[in-house]
């Protein structure tokens, strides 16, 4: 679903489209894409560089450039000169992540640059019967960036790990370590995966 107010952490990049409003003593409405450069660029203002800015940041940068044609962004709150601006996300770029390991459907994914760990491992199919739900790792820049227990999400909500993705983020799925099978009186019976430190309380 991609009518979602755009996460406070998105980082804009090339792809991303926004929309610049202008109203007030003047109205204007600018619709560009971010280049390859990472640049913006709007008739009659020139380039503003924006890549890797949030959409809070990007406003800022923006409305100092703007402040150049439109005055009235410097006006007071209650001056009839008054301008004001906002900029949105009207569509986003899409990134590559690379999926492999013990998942069902592994592979190359072009996802929304909103996207999460979560919703990626939701494209693969999730970990096949052999895959990890405890320690699901993200690889960035070559680098282990973050590593995400599924376990954690489904029992106390917790979005620890679940970052949104970059553009040739890897994600891998290990195989699990120990599973305990547990029966009887218990609200789930079944197969549960256990880390080395956890006890017999934890499986509880």
């Amino acid at each position: 679903n991609l009518n979602l107010s755009t996460p406070i952490n998105y980082k804009l990049g090339p792809g991303d489209k926004l929309v610049i409003s202008i109203w007030g003593a003047s109205q204007k409405t600018y619709t560009s894409s971010i280049n390859r450069e990472g640049v913006l660029r709007l008739p009659n203002i020139g380039p503003v560089l924006v890549n890797g800015l949030t959409i809070e940041a990007a406003t800022s940068k923006i409305k100092g450039v703007l402040k150049r044609l439109y005055k009235g962004l410097e006006a007071p709150e209650n001056s009839p000169y008054r301008v004001n601006l906002g900029v949105s996300l009207a569509s986003v770029r899409t990134v590559q992540v690379n999926i492999i390991g013990e998942v069902n459907t592994p592979g190359t994914y072009s996802l929304s640059s909103l996207s999460t760990v979560l919703n990626a491992l939701y494209a693969a199919g999730g970990p096949s019967n052999k895959g990890t739900f405890r320690d699901v790792k993200l690889v960035r820049n070559g680098q282990e960036t973050v590593s995400f227990d599924i376990y954690k999400y489904l029992t106390q909500g917790s979005q620890e790990g679940n970052i949104v993705l970059r553009d040739q983020d890897v994600i891998i799925v290990p195989s699990y370590l120990s599973r305990v099978s547990i029966s009887g009186s218990v609200k789930r019976p079944g197969l549960f995966e256990l880390k080395p430190t956890e006890t017999l309380n934890n499986l509880l």
